[in-house]
């Protein structure tokens, strides 16, 4: 089967990112292929915080034989073919291979995990027998002011935080800025702003000198004279290299951040001198990290399971925070849901310091509302609540228990416990206080936000994921408050959680299925998640059978395969369309319930519907069409712990 690239939705991005930095690689925009990083964000994974010009990083290359064979991707010329793309072993280096003509390119990415820098490293070959000598650039956009000292071009990008960029390729014989396929043409590099070139003629708008100073209006002036043009403004550099069949040496682009001018320089010049030694440091710690180094001949499943946790490990900032990365709509987004499930895997994986630093995050950062309500939506940089102000989904509560509860289960760390104690109090006191007549928690929107007054025909429900992930939290938080002497609140949440079992059985179960809500017999499949990661009903219950079986009749694709989210049209994108996390959910419940042929099938399907590089979508549009790639959180987290049920 052929797999799309991370592509065909330009909001789709490849990340690599160390916690401080973030690189964002993107292979199309509007249709058309390229291989570059997109968004280079620093020193938080905010899109606020890029660094870059919108061009980002790419390469041209320019063949004398037959002109340009890669050209800058916002000017007229053409396509390149995108062959390949891998995470190096499921670790944190991203390897392209593209060609164009005669001309083939390959690009390795990574994000260094020892100082704050990104290395492209580039190799060029041709695909006939002579051998020629090719003009490679690699490029830069850079953004607000703009110098050069000892050969390092720096930019200071005047974000919420002033940070510097500093830009090196050690083995290039010249730089250029501007027009880079004239300059090719003409042979005439230019190191002043402004220049426009032109085949016959050389003419200069406006040029100033970026020689040891900063230019504060070097950008504004540089975009007027190149948009007068046609052009967008690139810092490039000129490597010349004989090529043969044979891939080429390798050049290098370095590009060093820093919250200063002279840390920038200093993690540009860490790596310039040996960059080489850096791609094997990084390979060999992402592997050591994450067990891939390990496996003698891995399988696309073990390299899945390698790739899903660098992902998630990837996402998650010094300060804990976890955002969603990778895709443009919501990068850099916190979800309480989302930071949990990832904190879950972590411990059922056996990552103890991943696992607690998420969960650490998420205590400095939540907020309340003037009722108690802890917002489940916050920004990455500020830490503010940016949920919005009709999508209440009321299951926070028992989802922190559910999450410090894995971790302690896991690691039996009793110093954890005490450090969450007070939250896990205030948790469990809330799903007490809130519970309306009806036993369960008030009427919300839902794990999937979407069923709210703002959609049309649609109202808040008492939902059963809401209750449900209550009253598991107050069962596992009884458990928690009785290993720390908190006797009486452990046997209230006992007794609240049996409670609230009965009341959801009462009414939430109808015709033997477990349905969405109190309020509909509709169906929804995160109830799936009632019979594996928060158990309330026995395997041997005949609501659980009912309810596979209603799901995968009325929920699974009929020509796609795969669960859909939920039975209704609500008028928001994502309806009637199969999703990794719920299938995934699918997967784990006939391994609960002992059909490990079906889950099997389940996990297969999964596997089928990947990216080229491995990156697992949101969710499936169409064969070809995947939506939201490398999400951490339902499709590689819920990755993760399927293939853990899986495997035993």
């Amino acid at each position: 089967m052929t797999k799309p690239f991370v592509g065909n939705i330009s909001s789709n991005h490849a990340p690599l990112g160390n916690g401080r930095v973030m690189a964002l690689l993107q292979q199309y925009q509007g249709g058309k292929p390229n291989d570059r990083i997109h968004y280079l964000l620093y020193p938080d994974y905010s899109r606020r915080s890029s660094v870059l010009g919108e061009a980002g990083v790419q390469t041209v290359v320019f063949d004398p034989v037959y002109g340009n064979v890669n050209y800058d991707f916002y000017e007229s010329g053409g396509f390149i073919a995108l062959d390949d793309a891998v995470y190096e072993d499921g670790c944190g280096l991203y390897t392209v291979e593209s060609h164009r003509g005669f001309i083939r390119m390959r690009t390795t990415t990574w994000v260094a995990l020892d100082c704050d820098a990104v290395v492209r490293r580039i190799q060029v070959a041709s695909m006939t027998n002579d051998r020629r000598e090719l003009e490679v650039f690699p490029q830069v956009h850079l953004r607000g002011e703009i110098c050069r000292k000892d050969g390092v071009i720096i930019s200071k990008v005047p974000n919420e935080d002033v940070v510097y960029v500093a830009a090196g390729c050690e083995s290039a014989e010249d730089f250029h800025f501007g027009d880079i396929g004239a300059a090719a043409r003409e042979k005439k590099f230019n190191h002043e702003f402004g220049t426009v070139s032109e085949i016959g003629e050389i003419r200069v708008d406006e040029k100033f000198s970026v020689e040891n100073q900063f230019f504060p209006d070097a950008e504004e002036r540089l975009l007027q004279v190149c948009a007068s043009r046609g052009r967008k403004p690139n810092l490039s550099f000129l490597n010349r290299v004989k090529v043969g069949r044979e891939w080429s040496e390798p050049f290098y682009l370095v590009i060093g951040l820093g919250k200063t001018e002279r840390e920038a320089v200093g993690n540009l010049k860490s790596l310039s001198g040996d960059p080489e030694n850096s791609r094997k440091k990084t390979r060999q710690t992402w592997a050591c990290w994450n067990g891939s180094g390990k496996v003698r001949e891995p399988s696309f499943a073990d390299y899945e399971m390698h790739l899903s946790k660098t992902i998630m490990k990837m996402a998650i900032q010094d300060n804990g925070l976890a955002p969603y990365i990778g895709f443009r709509k919501y990068h850099g987004m916190v979800w309480l849901r989302d930071s949990l499930w990832m904190s879950i895997a972590f411990s059922e994986a056996g990552y103890r310091e991943e696992s607690l630093r998420i969960l650490r995050g998420l205590k400095q950062v939540v907020k309340k509302d003037a009722n108690g309500y802890i917002y489940c939506i916050y920004d990455c940089k500020t830490g503010e609540q940016k949920e919005d102000i009709d999508s209440a989904e009321n299951d926070f509560a028992g989802l922190l228990l559910a999450g410090i509860f894995y971790h302690y289960r896991k690691f039996r760390d009793q110093g954890a416990l005490g450090e969450f104690m007070e939250l896990i109090a205030y948790c469990a006191d809330w799903i007490c206080q809130k519970r309306d007549e009806t036993g369960l928690l008030p009427p919300c929107s839902g794990i999937w936000e979407c069923f709210t007054p703002r959609t049309k025909g649609y109202q808040y429900e008492h939902m059963t994921w809401a209750s449900g992930t209550a009253a598991y939290g107050l069962r596992v938080a009884a458990e928690m408050c009785g290993d720390m002497k908190d006797f009486a609140r452990a046997e209230k949440c006992r007794a609240a959680h049996l409670q609230m079992l009965d009341c959801l059985k009462m009414e939430c179960v109808k015709d033997g299925i477990l349905c969405r809500a109190k309020e509909t017999v509709r169906l929804d499949s995160s109830v799936l998640l009632f019979f594996t990661l928060f158990p309330l009903f026995d395997p041997e219950d005949p609501v659980v059978a009912g309810t596979v079986e209603a799901i995968e009749s009325r929920l699974k694709d009929p020509l796609l395969g795969g669960i859909w989210r939920h039975e209704d049209m609500t008028y928001e994108r994502g309806d009637g369309q199969p999703w990794i996390g719920t299938t995934l959910w699918m997967a784990e419940t006939h391994m609960v319930l002992g059909n490990k042929k079906k889950g099997d099938e389940y996990l297969q399907w999964v596997l089928e519907h990947t990216s080229q590089c491995g990156l697992f979508p949101e969710e499936v549009i169409s064969k070809d069409l995947l939506w939201g790639i490398s999400m951490p959180s339902y499709s590689h987290a819920g990755f993760v712990m399927a293939m853990l049920r899986a495997r035993g």
